[in-house]
């Protein structure tokens, strides 16, 4: 009979359960994350105050999980890596602005014929903004794209123009 090898019949190497109990957990904390990804994009589409009421939402969503991964996962995470933070919640906007402003500058590439609609107004936070959007024809259909909201230095004329002009330029749209 052929000798069988000690590393056989012990299965499989320390390395090996390592490599997989990582993998796993990876996988795990990925879908996690993804559940506060689309808590995030519904509380942005919704627009609910993302600041104030971000904790009470994955804390919500959390409890309507039955199998109880996502409360593991907020308490398994360190203090400092748990996403239930203001801080956490603003670059999770960031980032979905930055995906959203780049699928919005691929969307407009080929517009060449559109209309400007912009607004000023003063935040709760007395400050001075312009809201843009442009109207288009997209497949036979008149279509209003939201390109964001940006402060003004005043509400003088020219302040509010330069704001209009260099934001539609951030998307490839230069008036003639």
């Amino acid at each position: 009979m052929a000798a069988v090898a000690a590393s056989q019949i012990a299965g499989p190497s320390v390395v090996t359960k390592l490599i997989v109990a990582s993998n796993e957990s990876m996988l795990r904390d990925g879908q996690m994350m993804k559940l506060c990804f689309r808590a995030a994009y519904f509380m942005f589409i919704s627009e609910i105050p993302h600041t104030t009421h971000w904790r009470d939402l994955l804390s919500t969503v959390a409890a309507c999980d039955s199998s109880g991964h996502l409360a593991k996962y907020f308490a398994r995470c360190p203090a400092n890596a748990h996403h239930l933070s203001t801080a956490a919640i603003s670059s999770i906007l960031e980032a979905f602005e930055e995906e959203m402003c780049t699928r919005l500058r691929e969307k407009l590439a080929a517009v060449t014929e559109y209309a400007v609609m912009a607004d000023e107004c003063t935040d709760v936070h007395r400050v001075e903004k312009v809201s843009i959007c442009v109207r288009l024809l997209a497949s036979s259909e008149v279509q209003e794209v939201f390109l964001g909201c940006w402060p003004v230095q005043s509400k003088k004329a020219i302040d509010i123009h330069k704001c209009i002009i260099d934001n539609l330029a951030k998307f490839g749209l230069a008036p003639e």
